[in-house]
């Protein structure tokens, strides 16, 4: 039996899981990983289209590009694939296109295994050229002939875009990806942005706006991150110290003190705030300062009403601020 040292373990995969090269650094010896090309990113050879289609258009647009391809003959030598997000989907637009005469199939989560082989094989024949999936057709199919791939509906993030165009332009050949993109997809927009660019891919001009956008500062945006949080935790314990104080104290002099401490605590906080660059996901955003403004005025009144309330008191009783005595409260019922 060979020994530890003796022994050599081989990993092969198309497209390597993080976590797994992770595992396999941590605890094989002599680590070595191979790529060829860039990790998560896809093929030069596969024409990658983003096209703006809102959700209730998805379905004649998709009409059209099956009638640009001449689909409506089967053909072995030319497949397309459809991929959509949901088992429910997939079974509603197969129907919707052989309702309208379109030679269709579909596989997904639910469909027993001989079912799926069924239509992979139909698929692969060109009987039916067409196949609606899910994410369980995104990876592990090598079917020859795949010329175009559609994201009916776009995955929830790159890495799966990746492995669903990848079903086109294997073993050197072209292909042909198009994406359905809509106001639902735009957690994907700098990702996708990087591998169109990447992949020297056509970007469309709308699709350029909106990654600029997100990268750049905009005055209005909410939240702030953590500095903004600690800046506001600040104030509150500032205002909850003075109202401490306020409360145990007699003395208008120790008054007129914690009041002016407690101004200057919001002021300087408000300083800091203003203007203030934090870093947010990468991205440079500018602190909204209008929640400071209310804060920062917020914490005048307190001290002012603080400052004329409690004193007044302490200046009226010689130095012994009234406090009113508790009044019992109604009876709560068990």
């Amino acid at each position: 039996m060979l020994t530890s040292s003796q022994q050599r373990s081989v990993d092969s995969s198309s497209r390597q899981p993080y976590v797994t090269v992770m595992l396999a650094r941590d605890f094989l010896d002599n680590y070595i990983f191979l790529a060829v090309g860039r990790v998560g990113s896809t093929s030069e050879n596969i024409t990658q289209k983003v096209v703006w289609v809102e959700e209730h258009d998805k379905r004649s647009f998709l009409l059209d590009l099956l009638n640009a391809a001449g689909l409506n003959d089967p053909s072995q030598e030319s497949l397309t694939l459809v991929f959509v997000e949901t088992k429910k989907g997939a079974d509603s637009l197969e129907e919707f296109l052989h309702h309208e005469g379109y030679p269709v199939t579909s596989i997904h989560g639910d469909r027993s295994q001989r079912e799926r082989e069924d239509a992979l094989k139909r698929f692969r024949g060109g009987q039916t050229p067409i196949l609606v999936a899910t994410a369980v057709a995104a990876r592990g199919l090598d079917i020859p002939h795949v010329k175009h791939v559609i994201n009916f509906d776009l995955p929830s993030d790159v890495e799966e875009y990746v492995h669903r165009i990848g079903r086109t332009g294997r073993m050197g050949n072209l292909g042909l990806a198009t994406s359905f993109f809509n106001d639902k997809n735009r957690n994907l927009v700098r990702d996708l942005v990087e591998l169109l660019v990447e992949t020297k891919q056509e970007l469309p001009p709308w699709l350029d706006s909106m990654a600029a956008d997100q990268r750049m500062p905009q005055n209005n945006r909410r939240g702030g991150g953590a500095n903004k949080r600690y800046h506001i935790l600040k104030i509150s314990v500032a205002g909850s110290v003075a109202a401490l104080v306020l409360e145990t104290t007699a003395s208008k002099v120790v008054v007129e003190v914690v009041a002016v401490a407690l101004l200057e605590v919001v002021v300087a906080v408000q300083e800091d705030m203003e203007g203030e660059v934090v870093a947010e996901e990468g991205d440079t955003a500018v602190v909204d300062t209008q929640a400071v403004d209310i804060m920062a005025a917020v914490g005048v009144v307190v001290a002012m009403v603080a400052l004329t309330t409690v004193g007044a008191e302490a200046a009226q009783t010689g130095g012994a601020a009234v406090r009113p005595t508790p009044q019992p409260g109604p009876a709560t019922l068990g």
